[in-house]
């Protein structure tokens, strides 16, 4: 099957006729319960018979172009909007292609036509684009097929694009393969602002949704590396198509373009329209950001809350891709950059109450009015497939912000369970096995269950705040091999001092007795802990291992304090690689480093299965 077949069987889904005053032809649902067809197959109706299929349904007249004089073709455009009830006809609408046809462009018209039969019939013609002519405006001439006066009013397909660009009109003669006219989509402009505004947005949303037609129409007109995909600007439309976007488009094509680029020919009347007239521009100079992107990225700096930020999230995803990411966030800026640590931050946490399985999120951090979702298509999963998922994730999405980013540290959000889960030795690249993830990257991990828990949050700040200034190697409380202390005992230690507040294993919390440590020390807001996997082994004579690495850590960390620590932590790890002794106190080290003003956005929108807790 061809990619314009496929299109070609979904414009058949959309195709309705139209009974109007003195004549039946044909129309199509461009946005979800809305037909456009022509006015002069309406006339001067305000109701009309809408027949899909076996179902027909009354038909509300919301627009249609005013009456000609007698013995007159009806005025330019042409058009006509209806209406039918809600809840009718088809869960489908046509996707609206509002460029210029290529000349000699193979096109589709559908419709309906009594020529071979006494009633009509859905019938199709496949003519050709042989340029414009002027009608009182711009029409679409069709060469080389006859237009039965049935088919007006029907879509007319680009079939190089899998778009509707037309609207059949009338045929050069009756009876005779000689073509005739369309009004073309972008006609629907001239109709009135506010029924238009209705309908695009509504088509908008539809598409920013729908895949089929949307993956057809991409393969038919893929975008070049350095331009915007289809499926991008689309995204881009369906978010502005439910905001109150300022009305000023002409100024805001002009701010994107600059004045030495062409002017649109077209009405502006709606965002949609201001995002087709500058995808259809000249492209700027390569490493120049997209007059698309421009566009948004000043809409994402004027309007504020939560709209302002679906568009600056579109906007720094979309210039990641392109490699654009410092200019994007410079217009952002309105011309400064973000000056932050950035990081990718990635969380595994479980779904529900359901402990078996797990969702797996990822965001680009570049500052705190910057936090950039990765859109993954992922259903929970197993803990062992979500930490694959991972895995093959930190390498696409790391070589994603290298060019826009100085040194990025890797944020683990994890389940207590997984803390000590080993991603810091992977390799990053299969070609490269010996070059690990955590000696190019600061790997930290951070307890996913405080983001969501707020009874913790102002003992885990104060301690936070306590840490700043401090010298690590020399103020660290350390927690021995032979520390057994319960609960109750720790968590009196911890609430006598918040300086306590960065904690030394001398083996690992979770193969030893020292677990109540860790568990209270994460519920009670410690923000820093760091040791050594693995258990330690019974103590030799010479001393207990666990002891001298606390000893030789805290030597590697004197002086350093929090802000610093993540760095020095990424040195020892690639000390410890370049070293023949295993007791080097970066092999295995492990680092909770959990700090507060760092997070990603709380969850909008909760997982239906979420709030099952049966």
């Amino acid at each position: 099957m061809e990619a314009s077949d496929i299109p070609a069987r979904l414009l058949l889904d959309c195709l309705v006729r139209i009974t109007g005053e003195r004549m039946t032809g044909s129309g199509f649902l461009a946005a979800p319960g809305l037909v456009v067809t022509c006015a002069h197959v309406v006339g001067r109706r305000r109701t009309v018979a809408v027949r899909h299929g076996t179902s027909e349904w009354v038909g509300e007249v919301r627009y249609a172009s005013a009456p000609p004089g007698r013995n007159e073709l009806w005025p330019y455009p042409d058009l006509a909007i209806v209406e039918i009830p809600a809840g009718a006809g088809p869960r489908a609408c046509a996707w609206l292609d509002q460029r210029l046809p290529a000349m000699r462009s193979h096109l589709q018209v559908v419709g309906f036509s009594d020529v071979y039969q006494p009633e009509l019939r859905q019938t199709s013609a496949s003519p050709t684009f042989d340029g414009l002519h002027d009608l009182g405006g711009p029409m679409l001439m069709l060469g080389d097929r006859e237009i039965p006066a049935g088919m007006s009013g029907g879509p007319v397909l680009n079939l190089a694009t899998g778009g509707v660009c037309g609207v059949a009109k009338a045929s050069r003669l009756k009876g005779a393969a000689m073509g005739g006219l369309a009004v073309p989509i972008w006609a629907l402009r001239e109709t009135d602002p506010a029924m238009y505004r209705r309908l695009i947005r509504a088509h908008d949303r539809f598409f920013a949704e729908e895949r089929e037609w949307s993956a057809a129409s991409d393969k038919l007109a893929p975008a070049k590396s350095h331009r915007l995909h289809q499926d991008e600007e689309r995204q881009l439309r369906g978010i502005l198509a439910g905001l109150p976007v300022p009305p000023d488009h002409q100024d805001r094509f002009v701010r994107a373009v600059g004045r030495e680029c062409f002017a649109p020919q077209r009405r502006l009347v709606d965002s949609a329209d201001v995002i087709t007239e500058l995808a259809v521009q000249l492209p700027p100079p390569r490493g120049e950001l997209p007059y698309v992107l421009r566009y948004a990225a000043d809409l994402a700096r004027d309007l504020t809350g939560r709209d302002a930020q679906a568009i600056r999230d579109w906007v720094l995803l979309t210039a990641g891709r392109l490699r654009l990411g410092k200019e994007a966030t410079a217009r952002l800026a309105d011309g400064a950059e973000f000056d932050g640590p950035s990081s990718l931050m990635v969380r595994i946490r479980p779904v529900g109450s359901d402990h078996a399985r797990f969702e797996v999120r990822i965001w680009r951090y570049f500052d705190a009015s910057a936090v950039i979702p990765v859109p993954l298509e992922s259903t929970p999963l197993g803990m062992t497939e979500a930490i694959q998922l991972v895995r093959d994730e930190l390498p696409r999405q790391l070589a994603a912000m290298a060019p826009d980013c100085g040194d990025i540290t890797v944020e683990l959000f994890l389940p207590p369970e997984q803390l000590e889960e080993d991603f810091e030795s992977r390799p990053l690249w299969p070609e490269q096995p010996w070059s690990a993830l955590g000696r190019k990257h600061a790997v930290l991990v951070r307890d996913q269950s405080r983001l969501d828990n707020d009874r913790i949050a102002p003992e885990w700040q104060k301690r936070w705040a306590a840490g700043a200034g401090r010298d690590l190697g020399a103020d660290a409380d350390q927690v021995a091999c032979t520390d057994r202390r319960g609960h109750e005992a720790v968590e009196g230690w911890l609430a006598e001092d918040y300086r306590r507040c960065v904690l030394v294993f001398a083996s690992s919390p979770f193969g030893s007795g020292n677990r109540p440590a860790v568990e209270v020390g994460l519920h009670s807001g410690v923000p820093v802990m760091m040791w050594r996997r693995g258990h330690c082994p019974d103590c030799p004579d010479d001393g207990c291992p666990g002891e001298s690495f606390v000893r030789r850590l805290r030597e590697a960390l004197s002086g350093v304090g929090l802000a610093e620590l993540p760095e020095r932590v990424r040195r020892l790890r690639a000390q410890a690689a370049g070293t023949t002794s295993a007791d080097h106190c970066g092999a295995d080290l492990v680092l909770l480093y959990d700090d507060p003003s760092r997070r990603p956005p709380r969850d909008r929108l909760v997982r239906p299965e979420e709030n099952n807790d049966d």
